[in-house]
């Protein structure tokens, strides 16, 4: 578990209607959606290494995250730089 995408978003979230259906026959409701560019799929993140970026406890699971409980946090060009270099380095955050 962990990040395996970086992406600017450009938006606001938005209520959103409907399911998204997966390639694996599972779906999913998701009540808010965000436009966002620059998706980078090339490396990872752990959540432990996550939270110690961001000054979290090791054993935080990222439930109700954001200031909204929407899985978004607006993050500082610092905070983003220090994760997107671990996430890049493919190297373990201590």
């Amino acid at each position: 578990m962990g990040i395996v995408a970086v992406m600017v978003v450009e938006s606001v979230m938005n209520d959103k209607q409907g399911t998204e259906e997966y390639t694996d026959g599972t779906n999913a409701s998701w009540c808010k959606v965000a436009t966002a560019k620059g998706h980078d799929t090339e490396g990872f993140v752990s959540l432990a290494g996550l939270n110690a970026l961001l000054g979290f406890g090791a054993k935080n699971r990222m439930r109700g995250f954001g200031t909204a409980h929407s899985g978004l946090k607006q993050i500082d060009k610092a905070t983003y730089d220090r994760i997107y270099a671990a996430f890049k380095s493919g190297k373990p955050v201590m």
